[in-house]
C-alpha cells in the first residue's frame, strides 16, 4: 500500500511538472533576424560575440573588415532604437569551411537569447589551407532588454 501510494505521489509530481515546463514554454517567443553579412575573411583574431550599440562601433568594425578588400562591404543602415546588431566571430582558424550563424532568436521572460550554432569541417572534408576569421553580422528587434548568446 505505502508503494502505490508512493508511485501515485510520484506520478502527480511529475504530471505538475510537465505543466511547468509547457507554461515556461509558453513564454518563450519566436523573433524574426535578418543575416546581413556572412563572411569567411577579415573578423576578429579571437571568437567573439559584439553588440553593437551604435552607428560608430558597427563603421569602426566594417573599417576594420574592409581594410583589405577591394570594393569594401557596405555598412548597412540601421536605425539603433528599433533594432539590434551583433557580429558574430569564430577567430582565427586554420583553413576554410569553418562558419557561425543564428539558428533562433528567442524573447523570454526578462531577455533575448540568441541561439548559434558554429560549424567546422569535418575530417573527411576537402577545405583550403587558408587562415581564415569567419563572421557573421545579423540584425533583430530591440526589446529593451539583456541579451544572452547560446551555442546549440
Amino acid at each position: 500500500m505505502k508503494l502505490l501510494s508512493m508511485m501515485v505521489l510520484l506520478f502527480m509530481f511529475a504530471c505538475g511538472a510537465n505543466k511547468q515546463v509547457e507554461a515556461d514554454a509558453s513564454k518563450v517567443q519566436q523573433m524574426d533576424y535578418e543575416i546581413l553579412v556572412k563572411e569567411s575573411h577579415g573578423g576578429p583574431s579571437e571568437a567573439k560575440q559584439i553588440i553593437f550599440q551604435d552607428e560608430k562601433e558597427l563603421q569602426q568594425f566594417f573599417m576594420r573588415v574592409n581594410m583589405t578588400r577591394k570594393p569594401g562591404i557596405p555598412v548597412p543602415v540601421i536605425d539603433f532604437e528599433k533594432e539590434v546588431v551583433v557580429a558574430l566571430c569564430v577567430g582565427k582558424v586554420p583553413t576554410s569551411g569553418y562558419s557561425i550563424t543564428i539558428d533562433s532568436v528567442h524573447e523570454v521572460e526578462d531577455a533575448t537569447e540568441v541561439w548559434l550554432q558554429k560549424q567546422e569541417p569535418a575530417p573527411s572534408d576537402m577545405v583550403a589551407t587558408v587562415i581564415c576569421q569567419p563572421f557573421t553580422i545579423a540584425k533583430f528587434p530591440r526589446k529593451g532588454n539583456k541579451i544572452e548568446f547560446k551555442f546549440r
